[in-house]
């Protein structure tokens, strides 16, 4: 018997709630300076928007939909909102910096960045 089990997903506001320390844009995006003092939780979790992160120094490995990544010095991580991550391991000497933003907030930059492609004039836009 096959035991159904469900995968918690991992959003911008729930990696504050986690005491993930970053710069947060309310519930849409998060600026992580230093990506090593991210607590890892020991459970898969199925993110639930967009995270990118850069590796500045050592290197991570990590599970993402059964197949396993390294990432080393200068190398980015991209992990996509429905994505199952899972078996992360940072090196003693890993440092990076990271991004998460959520699913919303992205759809809403690229549809702004699609207007401004067909303007002749680019504005300035501000976040705050």
């Amino acid at each position: 018997m096959v035991k159904n089990t469900s995968i918690d997903g991992i959003t911008v506001s729930q990696a504050r709630e986690l005491g993930c320390k970053g710069d947060y844009l309310g519930e849409d995006m998060a600026l992580f300076s230093k990506i090593e003092e991210i607590p890892l939780p020991v459970e898969p979790m199925r993110m639930d928007c967009l995270f990118l992160a850069l590796c500045t120094s050592g290197e991570a490995s990590y599970t993402v939909d059964t197949k396993q990544r390294v990432v080393k010095e200068n190398q980015l991580i991209i992990i996509t909102e429905g994505q199952v991550i899972t078996d992360y391991h940072l090196s003693d000497n890993c440092k990076g910096i990271g991004l998460m933003v959520s699913s919303v907030f992205y759809r809403e930059i690229l549809r702004i960045s699609t207007i401004l492609c067909r303007c002749s004039c680019l504005p300035v836009l501000s976040l705050l």
